[in-house]
């Protein structure tokens, strides 16, 4: 009889299948989509996460202007994060984008 017939699979360098996954950003929440960002970089959508492999898939985030922002987002200026999360990094990435493709929007809040 085997007895180790069940064995768990760890994924490595070798193994880790890395592809692009192109993300349309239009009227999606900011911090879901932000979230959903973060867990296919990290590679959390795959069945063989592995935490010490880097087995995330490339993202590409497209329409990043037409996020939709929920709450005081748009009229609180600036965010500083103190703590940096993968969530957070998306978070001030797209917020980066948004500010960049609508800066004379931007511009008109900054002046009120």
């Amino acid at each position: 009889m085997d007895y180790q017939s069940y064995k768990t699979v760890s994924a490595n360098a070798q193994t880790v299948a890395k592809e692009w996954v192109v993300i349309d950003a239009t009227d999606q929440v900011l911090g879901r989509l932000a979230s959903r960002v973060a867990l296919v970089l990290r590679g959390k959508n795959k069945a063989n996460y592995t935490p010490h492999v880097d087995c995330g898939d490339n993202v590409i985030v497209i329409n990043a202007e037409k996020v939709k922002l929920t709450g005081k987002k748009l009229t609180n200026g600036p965010i500083a994060f103190i703590f940096v999360t993968p969530v957070i990094l998306v978070v001030s990435v797209l917020l980066l984008l948004k500010s960049c493709s609508s800066a004379s929007h931007w511009q008109l809040l900054r002046e009120r």
